[in-house]
């Protein structure tokens, strides 16, 4: 898959963000609303798709964190 942003937008193209991190590109999305937050994340280089809901206002950050730590310990 090839991931393409915005010309004027680096990190964010098309509706999806992308960011190169040590686990490899990985591609998704995020969004909420006042008491929820949603996040996809497509680790592509591993093949890894996870969604994310959170009913808890502010949590996502740490959420994704823990993950990203679980995905990059996967590769090891």
């Amino acid at each position: 898959m090839t991931v393409s942003p915005k010309p004027e937008s680096p990190r964010y193209g098309f509706g999806f963000e992308s960011q190169k991190l040590p686990t490899g590109l990985v591609v998704g999305h995020s969004g909420g609303f006042p008491g929820i937050e949603a996040n996809l994340s497509i680790f592509l280089d591993q093949g890894l798709t996870l969604v994310i809901l959170c009913n808890a206002e502010g949590s996502m950050g740490l959420v994704l964190d823990d993950i990203r730590d679980i995905v990059s310990s996967m590769g090891s």
